[in-house]
């Protein structure tokens, strides 16, 4: 992960792990998500200069609603200590499960830099999580690749042919993505070469196939069916202290309720057409949600 160091962030994560665990069950593993970074609205000042050139022809270039990076998180909900949870890649770096060696820099990075511009769609399939593991490790160590960002602009998709496709090649956040959501299986509307897509049409490409694919019943199962405590847990994790007790006294099982809960809402808001506000702050409280609870479910 990019270094972003604040020694203040160390406070924030003094508790123990989570001794209670979520009950078995069987869809437990079938969601998983995938987080998009919408643009900031001022220039920030610790961006770099290549940063900076990313970020203005990314918008320049993509559709609207425009996102800047794109990456997956895998939801420990079965598995609480699992260490594999963000996979991502960045400017001058490569593909890797970016929180497994440094969560204080996580929090930074995910929560306090950049925390109120993650949007979170949710993406779903049989064992989704155990399946986004196995290609994500496959991919480990793909290049990050500024050259391949033409191809994903609309102006010139209909090259994007001549990329490579496989596993650890080379990439931007966007064809990464893409490549490991194919290699598992997990449809969600992805139909054109890895490299066609930016982080913007892979936004949309998923946000239609919600809007489409998923029966009533289906989007049912992923309600609370305890809404009063579950309504108290949602408030508990998107405004309570960012701390690591405040979600340990809530409890493993009680968060996932909350996280699926919130999961619900981004696709019923996005079926049911309201408007572009109610689904935005939808899916900004599940990437807050989401990241919150992959970060400070544990100290380090």
């Amino acid at each position: 992960m990019v270094e972003w160091k604040n020694a203040d962030i160390k406070n924030l994560l003094k508790s123990d792990v989570f001794d209670d665990h979520h009950d078995d069950h069987d869809d437990q593993d079938n969601i998983a998500f995938v987080m998009f970074l919408e643009p900031p609205e001022h220039k920030e000042l610790n961006m770099t200069m290549g940063e900076q050139l990313i970020d203005h022809l990314i918008q320049v270039f993509s559709e609207k609603p425009t996102m800047v990076h794109v990456e997956l998180v895998l939801p420990p909900f079965s598995n609480p200590t699992s260490k594999r949870v963000h996979f991502a890649t960045y400017l001058g770096s490569h593909a890797d499960y970016q929180n497994q060696y440094d969560s204080i820099n996580g929090v930074d990075f995910y929560l306090i830099r950049h925390g109120h511009r993650w949007r979170c769609l949710p993406v779903f399939g049989a064992n989704a999580v155990d399946s986004l593991k196995r290609a994500c490790d496959a991919n480990v160590g793909s290049p990050y690749s500024l050259c391949m960002y033409p191809t994903s602009c609309q102006y010139f998709r209909k090259y994007s042919w001549i990329w490579g496709d496989r596993e650890r090649h080379k990439g931007h956040c966007a064809t990464l993505t893409a490549r490991v959501l194919k290699q598992a299986g997990i449809e969600c509307g992805i139909v054109n070469p890895s490299p066609w897509y930016s982080p913007s049409s892979l936004y949309r490409t998923i946000h239609v196939d919600l809007q489409n694919r998923l029966t009533g019943s289906q989007i049912d199962a992923f309600k609370s069916k305890s809404q009063e405590e579950c309504e108290h847990s949602i408030e508990t994790i998107l405004r309570g202290p960012l701390s690591s007790r405040s979600l340990q006294e809530l409890g493993h099982s009680k968060c996932v309720d909350a996280i699926r809960h919130l999961a619900y809402n981004v696709v019923k808001e996005t079926q049911d057409g309201t408007s572009n506000a109610a689904r935005s702050h939808a899916e900004r409280e599940l990437g807050d949600a989401v990241f919150k609870f992959t970060l400070l479910r544990e100290r380090r």
